[in-house]
């Protein structure tokens, strides 16, 4: 049982000021720590979305999903990268959405290595 979104492209509008700092660890290492605040501002914020059921018989036909959610967002970045030039990078970073009846957390970690 799946569903088929139909697309829909929505547009945000994040103004964000960053504070941060870099730490030379050595002469090919850095440690950056940073914090992200800012408000997003989403024009459209109620949608509907029509959906089926992949490979359903055709006279099931289709339904609506109506979505909502704030139209202004308090936005926080949280991050820490160290970067290795030559080498690796490692990256971890936590944001949250947040509104009066409303959270999204979102939390991510990246290694990568350079050759």
């Amino acid at each position: 049982m799946f569903l088929r979104p139909r697309l829909q492209v929505n547009v945000a509008i994040t103004p964000m000021l960053e504070f941060g700092r870099r730490v030379d660890l050595d002469s090919k290492t850095s440690l950056r720590a940073y914090a992200a605040f800012g408000v997003s501002y989403r024009p459209d914020s109620s949608y509907t979305v029509k959906s089926s059921f992949v490979n359903a018989d055709s006279t099931i036909g289709t339904f609506n999903d109506h979505l909502k959610s704030p139209e202004v967002l308090g936005k926080i970045d949280l991050g820490l990268q160290l970067y290795r030039a030559g080498g690796f990078e490692a990256k971890a970073a936590y944001t949250a959405d947040l509104s009066s009846h409303y959270t999204n957390q979102t939390a991510t970690a990246r290694f990568a290595y350079h050759f």
